[in-house]
């Protein structure tokens, strides 16, 4: 049988009312999805789409046949306010019953009684939803269960001791657990609350957890129920009946003064030189405690207000024994925190004359708000001992309060005599308004505050834009174009005194942005927490069905671009009807990610029509890498590359045959491709036929680690070229073209070049280097230029290279071995130092280093440096010139960093490093020469040894 309590948490949903969920929410019951509604009516307009989202978050309140043994009165609502593009709306929400003696309009649940002849019955419960002039209904057909009582009748003063949270394999049968069934003979309901209610039938007080329950004080009968487990202590939750009896009931309940005191003298703790301190027995004292009527009591307390928001945070620590912090004292104002995330629901009540003795306010309690605004201040509150709670023993992610010490849990139900001054602020901080209209309709402007003050509106400016907001009736118009801000000044007075409070409200449909306009306009938002609301056109130009991992489950991304720009959409769901070559319209949040211009699918859901369907999709041609790494002008735009496809570990690169640079490739991942090893497998053998051919390869350029690539997730993105033009075949062997930076043998000139071209060579210095490649080495360095022609019929094209011939005197060259000397399987640090090198001579020294968020330099025990991005070599002589560097690297990782930028005194070079292979740099002439790892990459590059060239 189902728990009706699992609802709640929809319901939090469906009204908007953003409970953060603190450690300290209560749940007896696990929640279920909502099913999705379809309906036949079309919700591609606003009213239907509206109408849609209502009927999608109330369909789960319950399913046809489901058993409703608890009050109901919390779903049946008068009002849901959902979103739609950024836009709150509210629909109204009536309900009907066909049989009102057993769940009535109004939601009450009156269970038959099977002592006095009742039955179960099957209810139809309807709810009828309107949004202007449209409506539609949800029926649910739900089985409400006599009450067959087969538990115990008991008072509730003898619940308290016999209940225990656990239910042992063998119960004692002298004991209660949680799921047994109680009854309550005399029950008067004595307060209400949100979460449930209070009955005593004059020996204790006892809750019920029932949210929206339709009690009301003062009724008198009999209360039936299953026991539920809080915490250690004992709430009537499940399958609850309550019999009324008679009404009007007197309240036998007299709030205890200095509640405080009351419920801090447990033995639970002691100050010992303004350190508190568990004392012994303290396990047993909060076991007695839990078990004592004072849970649910009625107290009355002079304290302070205390918000951990405003105090100062520090890092405690809790000791296997002791839990020790510091108390209020002079230089504090008020209790400590950790945690920063958690201080919404921190706010505390303390006794000013003993600051060890304190309460916790529940963060459901209708007067929290008000309270946080009383911060600093001592107040009179009437309140329950709602709970006890320790269950935060041993975690230092919270208060002090919380840190294993017994808390008391205040449900604060009034504050006595309040100033002028302080309702006031206290009405100001709850006063909210809707603030963005999409579409005609009221707005409601309250004329008075929750603790009792005045509100009156007025404009905040003189302005054009005032007449769109009538403030004697509240409607609301648009204008015929557009968007317009309409600022109001609501104004807050109690007896003499007032506050003011500003709102801007947005009224008219958002503009329709180009897209270049969308990222000129969400340039500065760089989080999802400053996401703006915009809305553009754009055709789409692929899709990605993220299946996992990336993207958020059954959720596609996609890329979007108009004339003027694209755009990439994160796990953003689409019309069944879009595909590539769609037109859509939408009105989302975006945002600025690591550079990526973004539409995302939250706070709210995304609003997407379709415009126009098999429409031409926008291309260009890139044949140049951009010069700046961050350059992200043509970022998620479709382009067109042609160049030689490359392949070094696991990653493809496509080389233009014109540009300085080559395109990493984004590949897809497993979770693109529908969670199919076997389609990215497939995808990476079609690609490997074609490394070393030219290719043309067509995708949009997403932005990744700050470097623009083509993202490709099928081979057909990726063409060959063929057959190949004879400008292309020159320019095809020239980038197959390469000589050393440095020289001390002859050069091997090649004469002939791939597909068939020739090559023919000229020196600037043939002295020094003939055309021929012959090495002729002076007594000091000789920079020569050697330049490269390569022809094939008509076409040619030519290339250059500099090479320092190394003097005969000048150079000498070391070798220094990399070895794994740490006896574990690696050893990762910050810094590796000359120590773990062989051949380095007095003088010399070499440091590997980690960057402030990198991982740090890995000697394994093959004699090899795993490097990461972010890590630096730095290699320094106390007397001698370094001239140049030779590395020599291992293996590859599969998403290796793929540049290392070379400095020796003025003099900068990048060298791009290849498996199993050495790399020299020559150049410059400076005591210190630093290498820095500079290209992003999850894996790793391993380097097996440094050869040093240096000027004797």
């Amino acid at each position: 049988m189902k728990n009706i309590k699992r609802l709640g948490v929809l319901f939090v949903a469906i009204v908007g009312v953003l409970f953060g969920l603190a450690s300290c929410v209560k749940t007896n019951s696990s929640s279920s999805e909502s099913p999705k509604v379809s309906s036949s009516e079309s919700s591609t307009d606003l009213a239907g789409s509206i109408l849609d989202k209502a009927e999608n978050a109330i369909a789960g309140f319950w399913e046809n046949g489901e058993v409703v043994n608890s009050s109901v009165a919390d779903f049946f609502i008068s009002v849901s306010k959902v979103t739609v593009g950024g836009v709150e709306y509210n629909v109204s929400i009536s309900w009907a019953t066909d049989k009102e003696t057993v769940i009535t309009s109004a939601g009450a649940v009156i269970r038959p009684d099977a002592e006095e002849g009742g039955e179960d019955t099957t209810v139809v419960i309807t709810a009828t939803l309107t949004y202007e002039t449209r409506t539609r209904d949800h029926d649910w057909s739900v089985l409400v269960e006599a009450v067959q009582f087969t538990g115990t009748i008991l008072t509730v003063s003898e619940l308290y001791g016999k209940f225990h949270g656990i239910k042992p394999a063998t119960p004692d049968a002298n004991k209660l657990y949680p799921g047994d069934q109680v009854r309550i003979l005399n029950a008067v309901v004595v307060q209400t609350m949100a979460s449930g209610y209070l009955v005593s039938d004059g020996t204790a007080t006892a809750q019920v957890y029932l949210s929206n329950h339709g009690r009301t004080v003062g009724e008198k009968g009999k209360l039936t129920g299953l026991l539920i487990n809080y915490y250690d202590q004992f709430e009537i939750g499940t399958n609850v009946a309550f019999t009324v009896e008679s009404e009007g009931a007197a309240n036998p309940e007299t709030p205890v003064a200095n509640g405080l005191s009351v419920l801090s003298g447990k033995g639970f703790m002691q100050v010992v030189e303004g350190k508190q301190n568990h004392i012994a027995g303290y396990a047993d004292a909060l076991v007695v405690a839990k078990e004592s009527a004072d849970i649910h009591k009625a107290v009355e307390i002079e304290a302070k207000v205390v918000a951990a928001t405003t105090l100062p945070k520090t890092v405690v620590t809790p000791t296997a024994s002791t839990w020790v912090s510091e108390l209020v004292s002079a230089s504090r104002t008020g209790l400590i925190t950790s945690h920063a995330d958690d201080a919404e629901y921190q706010l505390y009540l303390v006794d000013q004359t003993d600051p060890a003795k304190f309460a916790r306010v529940h963060y459901t309690d209708p007067l929290y708000n008000t309270l946080r605004t009383l911060n600093g201040e001592v107040v009179t509150v009437n309140a329950w001992a709602y709970s006890l709670r320790d269950d935060y023993a041993g975690n230092a992610n919270y208060s002090w309060a919380s840190h294993g010490m017994p808390t008391w849990y205040l449900y604060v139900l009034g504050i006595a005599d309040l100033t002028p001054e302080q309702i006031v602020a206290a009405d100001k901080a709850s006063l909210a308004i809707q603030t963005e209209f999409n579409v005609a309709g009221t707005i409601d402007l309250p004329e008075a505050g929750a603790n009792g003050s005045t509100i009156t509106w007025d404009y905040k400016e003189t302005s054009a834009n005032n007449a769109y907001i009538n403030l004697g009736t509240g409607a609301v118009t648009l204008p015929e174009e557009g968007q317009v801000e309409v600022k109001l000044v609501a104004t807050l007075t109690k007896e003499g005194t007032s506050d003011t409070k500003d709102f801007t409200v947005k009224v008219g449909q958002l503009t329709v942005l180009t897209i270049q306009e969308l990222k000129t306009k969400i340039a500065g938002a760089t989080s999802s927490s400053t996401a703006m609301l915009v809305k553009t056109q754009g055709i789409i130009t692929m899709i990605l069905p993220y299946t996992s991992g990336t993207g958020v489950a059954g959720n596609p991304s996609w890329f979007l671009e108009d004339a003027t720009g694209g755009v990439y959409a994160y796990s953003t769901p689409l019309p069944a009807q879009a595909v590539v070559g769609t037109k859509i319209e939408v009105t989302a949040f975006a945002y600025t990610y690591q550079g990526l211009p973004e539409i995302v699918n939250t706070p709210d859901p995304a609003v997407i029509t379709i415009v126009s369907q098999t429409n031409e999709l926008p291309l260009a041609t890139l044949n140049e890498v951009p010069a700046s790494a961050n350059n992200t002008d043509h970022v998620a735009e479709r382009k067109e590359i042609t160049g030689l496809f490359q392949k070094e570990g696991s990653n493809y690169f496509v080389q233009p045959l014109q540009s300085e640079g080559r395109f990493q490739v984004y590949l897809a991942t497993v979770s693109v491709l529908g969670n199919s090893a076997e389609a990215l497998t497939a995808l990476n053998t079609a690609l490997t036929t074609l490394v070393g051919k030219l290719v043309t390869v067509t995708a949009p350029l997403y932005l990744s680690g700050g470097t623009l690539r083509p993202y490709v997730i099928a081979s057909s993105q990726v063409v060959e070229v063929s057959p190949l033009s004879d400008q292309q075949s020159v320019l095809i062997a020239a980038l197959g073209l390469s000589l050393p930076a440095s020289a001390t043998e002859n050069l091997t000139l090649a004469t002939a070049g791939s597909n068939g071209t020739a090559i023919s060579w000229a020196s600037d210095k043939p002295a020094s280097i003939s055309t021929a490649g012959v090495v002729v080495r002076t007594e000091e360095d000789v920079t020569v230029t050697l330049t490269a022609t390569i022809t094939k019929g008509t076409a040619s094209t030519s290339k250059t290279f500099e090479v320092v011939v190394t003097g005969l005197a000048s150079v000498v060259e070391l070798s220094s071995k990399i070895v794994g000397t740490n006896p574990s399987a690696y050893y990762q640090a910050n810094s590796i130092g000359t120590e773990y090198f062989t051949g380095v001579p007095s003088g010399f020294s070499i440091v590997f280093e980690k960057a402030t968020s990198s991982n740090g330099p890995r000697l394994d025990t093959d004699g090899q440096v795993r490097l990461y991005f972010g890590n630096t070599i730095t290699i320094t002589s106390a007397t001698q010139n370094i001239r140049g560097v030779v590395l020599e690297f291992g293996a590859i990782g599969s998403n290796p960093a793929s540049s290392f930028r070379i400095t020796i005194g003025e003099t900068v070079e990048t060298l791009t490093p290849v498996a199993n292979s050495s790399s020299a740099r020559v150049s410059g002439s400076a005591l210190t020469a630093l290498i820095g790892n500079i290209a992003t990459g999850s894996n790793t590059t391993y380097l097996k040894s440094i050869t040093i060239w240096y000027a004797e």
